[in-house]
């Protein structure tokens, strides 16, 4: 699908459905339903990490079914950021280690941590993702995605340098691309290299694998005209090409998805930022979607972050373990972003 066919195709999707930049994605604030399963029931063993808007921290809700979430130990910090700490992805390594990408409050840099329990959680790293670019003013919303062909892993995120895609038209503060990189270890990296460009300004990549391909969600961050939809596009290969993408369901504004792989269908949890309410939709063949967000729950202050299934021994872990010196630490040292 072509950029103009895209374009004329969301225009219409919204006019048909009465959408619009106001639109209300979910509820905010509802209840718990009577008819809603509670947390705790149900056969999966979900972790939803998260973060506070107050407070530079990781947190956790949890839930056995993926609908209905409560917040771990009454939204406890697990990790304590310095400064900024915000869009946390966690994914484990094929060695039992978790890692955790974030936002932090350095223009050209990805925050970094690690643990093998989800619990205690290593001194903080500034990877330097945009050092080749010093023009870079903005670094967000960073995933990883762990790449079994190649034994290694890729990181993914949106960043702004400066003159770099402006053109006289753009009356917008940041236009953004996606850049990528990749690594085996975390402290020597490849080269960063232009991930994705669709042609606009476009933020929060979520890549995740489904049914043999590779999927790639974002958020059409344009503000001329004010879109802050999420599109979903899909490779054969982490890393691409992907083509522009086409839109899921006509929600806005939304941002930060993070997506639950199941065999027979993917659900895909989203952030309705001005509601201060999370909701959440579900596809089959990723191009018809429902909105399912009726039949969701999250606690009050939970943002966007990433969902991860775990086994039932580390469940247990992470909403008993008791609390540990969640002081922010130092900077563990610096990373060398030539492979050698």
């Amino acid at each position: 699908m072509n950029r103009l066919i895209l374009s004329v195709w969301t225009a219409l999707a919204l006019a048909a459905t009465g959408c619009g930049p106001s639109f209300r994605a979910v509820e905010p604030n509802k209840p718990m339903l009577p008819s809603l399963p509670s947390p705790d029931q149900g056969g999966e063993h979900l972790l939803y990490a998260t973060f506070d808007r107050a407070t530079p921290e990781l947190r956790y809700a949890s839930s056995k079914n993926g609908l209905t979430w409560k917040a771990v130990q009454n939204g406890r910090g697990y990790f304590k950021a310095k400064a900024a700490f915000r869009d946390p992805s966690i994914a484990r390594g094929p060695d039992g280690v978790y890692h955790c990408v974030y936002t932090t409050a350095n223009a050209g840099s990805i925050g970094y941590i690690s643990s093998t329990d989800l619990v205690n959680w290593s001194a903080p790293r500034w990877l330097p993702v945009m050092k080749a670019k010093p023009a870079t003013t903005t670094t967000w919303a960073p995933d990883l995605l762990w790449d079994s062909e190649r034994q290694e892993w890729l990181l993914v995120w949106s960043a702004d340098v400066a003159g770099e895609f402006r053109v006289d038209k753009d009356d917008e503060k940041f236009i953004h691309r996606m850049y990528a990189c990749t690594t085996r270890d975390f402290k020597t990296f490849s080269d960063t290299w232009l991930y994705f460009d669709p042609g606009h300004n476009v933020i929060d990549p979520e890549l995740v694998e489904y049914r043999g391909r590779y999927v790639l969600f974002y958020k059409d961050e344009r503000l001329t005209p004010d879109r802050k939809l999420v599109l979903v596009t899909e490779a054969s290969d982490p890393r691409g090409p992907f083509a522009p993408g086409q839109l899921t369901l006509p929600l806005s504004p939304i941002e930060g998805v993070s997506a639950l792989v199941y065999p027979d269908r993917m659900v895909l949890y989203f952030d309705a930022y001005i509601d201060n309410a999370m909701g959440a939709m579900q596809s089959t063949d990723l191009v018809t979607w429902t909105n399912i967000s009726s039949q969701t729950w999250f606690p009050p202050g939970h943002r966007h972050g990433s969902v991860i299934r775990v086994s039932p021994a580390e469940y247990e872990r992470v909403l008993t373990a008791p609390a540990v010196d969640n002081e922010p630490k130092a900077d563990s040292g610096r990373v060398s972003m030539a492979r050698e």
